[in-house]
């Protein structure tokens, strides 16, 4: 797990403008996403509502990109 942790805090800092990690902690409570995976889907008729507020909503709650990088790295520390 180490290695996979690691591996995510070099993508994240290597290629920020493609990759973007966040993470929710658990302090967030209950989420939109709480239920498991979600898809994002977009529509091309304006009659039918992109579903990405589920996605926008546990965004807003994660921390933010430097901050989930920095728990990353903590977290992956204390496995040594």
């Amino acid at each position: 797990m180490r290695r996979q942790l690691d591996h995510l805090v070099r993508l994240a800092t290597e290629r920020p403008e493609q990759i973007e990690v966040r993470v929710l902690p658990f302090s967030a409570g209950a989420h939109p996403a709480f239920g498991g995976p979600f898809e994002i889907l977009s529509f091309p008729s304006p009659r039918l509502p992109d579903y990405i507020v589920t996605f926008a909503e546990t965004r807003e709650l994660a921390l933010g990109s430097a901050e989930s990088v920095d728990l990353i790295r903590r977290i992956a520390k204390e496995m040594t």
